[in-house]
């Protein structure tokens, strides 16, 4: 694998201090879930920002649609690094990215896996190789990738996980801080993790916040049915059952609707190998079939239009976020159930929303049934202030968890400079002691071998005997007989040949008023000249 970035990453990373490493369900793509499950995830760090900085890794062939993403938010993408992964032998346009270099200055603070369904045999393998691919990159830069913490929020995990030694799991056994997003998936993981508790998913305190926030849109003046349809297999499986379920309910509804009735398609990925538009002509057919009409397309793939949903009066979806943002939005929501991964999700999502305002399409539902749910008489009430209030409490449960173990790496590195700190004060005293009692060594004066013979024949040498710095072993160890310092004393003091002094030892040369030692002037004058 190849880890290729971004100039303005590469400039974030060289003026970083740590590193937290968000891997998660966002690849890139515009996946509306995904989008909202990221940026989740980065509120949860915003009170930690000012001492790290979020590396978020993606797929490198997603790169492009990511700068659309990253364009619409500015202030969630802000001073992160992008982390670009590509298989080796892979062909990838390299505009606008490049190898990501092994810059020493950011310490990695932890691993941070966020929300996502991808706990499971389809996505887990690759998760666990973007992870094992940053730390051979950290590891390459001589950073300790050993006992790095590892963090998990809004993680729904599938027995499949758990089937055999999954790669994945070796990840998720580390972590020192696990809150997954529905009681199924802690009940399946606890055995392997003990502190695996169950709580929000990431994504809903980002669109709580964007109901509570924006204004509430008008319902269109006509009943209004928002159909999200994704045939994916991993989603809902076959389209044409899914239309016959949808057929069915639907002409139900028109009977018990006054007026039009109009279908609006919901387009929640939009990008990528997915690309739910292709969906279009079958929502057309169908309103056709039933005599209803049909309304402009909704696009939430990146987020930005959520408030558009708002003027539905129901909806059906085969999505999670976008049954989410829905049920957010009091919009009576029926979810499409094929297989056992969304039942899950539905059930975990039962955990927020009451059932007259969440309910299931399955194989086996009664048109009948479904669309009395669907019908105008229904007007339940989404609980935002309950739900608004389970949110931050996890958020600053998963702030405080991060902020626990910077705050112990801080104080790690905190004590490591202060052992330093001491060490080298008590080395600079030790020198200060061994080379301070020489300070009275005369002058050196000679400078030709005529002047050296003078000076070694005369008793006293700027009024000290000889036999004050020629007879003591130790004084000898430091200068030589006619007063000047010995080599080895020169590579102590000084930096360089040219007379520098190092900025510990300065003052072994230099009184306080700058003016240079006159036992030294001699010899240091000689260095400035050459």
């Amino acid at each position: 694998m190849q880890l290729l970035t971004d100039r303005a990453s590469i400039e974030s990373l060289a003026q970083s201090s740590r590193l937290v490493v968000l891997i998660g369900s966002y690849d890139g793509n515009p996946n509306f879930g995904d989008v909202m499950q990221l940026s989740g995830a980065l509120d949860a760090l915003h009170a930690l920002r000012p001492l790290i900085t979020p590396m978020i890794v993606i797929e490198a062939e997603s790169y492009q649609e990511h700068l659309r993403i990253a364009s619409a938010y500015p202030e969630v993408f802000a001073d992160t690094i992008i982390a670009c992964f590509i298989d080796d032998g892979k062909e990838l346009d390299p505009s606008g990215l490049e190898r990501l270099p092994h810059i020493a200055s950011a310490d990695p603070a932890c691993i941070y896996f966020y929300g996502g369904g991808y706990a499971n045999n389809l996505w887990g393998q690759r998760k666990a190789m973007l992870a094992s691919g940053i730390m051979d990159w950290l590891s390459q830069t001589g950073k300790r990738t050993q006992d790095l913490p590892v963090f998990i929020t809004g993680v729904q995990i599938e027995p499949s996980l758990l089937a055999e030694e999954h790669p994945l799991l070796h990840w998720f056994r580390k972590a020192s801080f696990c809150r997954l997003r529905d009681p199924e998936s802690s009940r399946l993981l606890e055995p392997e993790l003990p502190i695996a508790t169950a709580g929000t998913d990431d994504a809903l305190p980002v669109l709580i916040d964007a109901v509570s926030s924006g204004r509430p849109a008008e319902k269109d003046p006509f009943f209004t049915v928002g159909i999200h349809f994704n045939a994916e297999p991993y989603a809902a499986g076959r389209a044409d059952t899914i239309q016959a379920s949808l057929e069915a309910t639907l002409t139900e509804l028109k009977e018990r609707v006054h007026g039009k009735l109009i279908l609006r398609q919901i387009l929640a990925y939009e990008g990528g190998w997915v690309r739910e538009s292709i969906y279009s002509n079958t929502i057309s057919d169908l309103a056709i079939k039933i005599g209803a009409d049909i309304g402009e397309p909704i696009d939430i793939s990146i987020g930005t239009n959520t408030s558009a949903l708002g003027s539905l009066h129901a909806a059906i979806s085969c999505s999670y976020h976008t049954t989410m943002a829905t049920c957010l939005r009091s919009i009576p929501t029926l979810m499409v159930v094929r297989n056992e991964y969304y039942e899950q999700k539905l059930q975990g999502l039962r955990v927020w929303f009451q059932e007259d305002l969440l309910g299931m399409l399955s194989k086996n539902s009664d048109p009948a049934t479904a669309a009395c749910f669907l019908s105008p008489e229904f007007k339940p009430k989404a609980n935002l202030l309950q739900l608004s209030v389970l949110c931050r409490a996890d958020t600053r449960r998963s702030s405080s968890a991060i902020g626990a173990v910077l705050v112990a790496a801080i104080e790690a590195e905190v004590a490591a400079l202060a052992r330093i700190s001491l060490e080298a004060s008590a080395e600079a005293s030790r020198l200060r002691g061994l080379i301070g009692t020489h300070l009275l060594v005369p002058e050196y004066k000679a400078s030709t071998p005529t002047q050296v013979d003078e000076q070694n024949n005369i008793k006293n040498v700027g009024g000290i005997p000889p036999a004050w710095y020629r007879r003591k072993m130790w004084r000898r160890m430091v200068f030589h007989s006619r007063g000047k310092p010995r080599g080895w004393v020169r590579f102590l003091v000084l930096k360089d040949k040219t007379g520098t002094p190092r900025p510990a030892l300065r003052r072994f040369l230099f009184k306080k008023n700058g003016v240079i030692r006159p036992q030294f002037a001699a010899w240091h004058s000689g260095l400035l000249g050459r």
